[in-house]
């Protein structure tokens, strides 16, 4: 059994959201105590590797920097319209 699309997502989110506010090291996940934390609050879930989970925040970043160069651009031309 696996844990399912939207909750996987959910929790994978939540791991990358941890490592990075606490600027941990990609190998954390790879620990046995981290997995075992994770086992407990949901047998289910799989933790990715750390190729997997970094992979996963750079997608991340890209979208989100992404999305912050378009707003740069929006507000540029506003100023300059007006």
């Amino acid at each position: 059994m696996s844990v399912g699309g939207t909750q996987h997502k959910c929790i994978t989110d939540t791991i990358a959201y941890f490592l990075c506010k606490d600027n941990k090291a990609f190998s954390t996940i790879e620990g046995k105590g981290f997995r075992n934390m994770v086992n407990k609050l949901n047998p289910l879930y799989k933790v990715p590797c750390r190729n997997t989970i970094k992979t996963y925040i750079d997608d991340k970043y890209k979208i989100v920097e992404s999305k912050f160069r378009l707003d740069l651009k929006t507000i540029s031309k506003f100023f300059s319209d007006h």
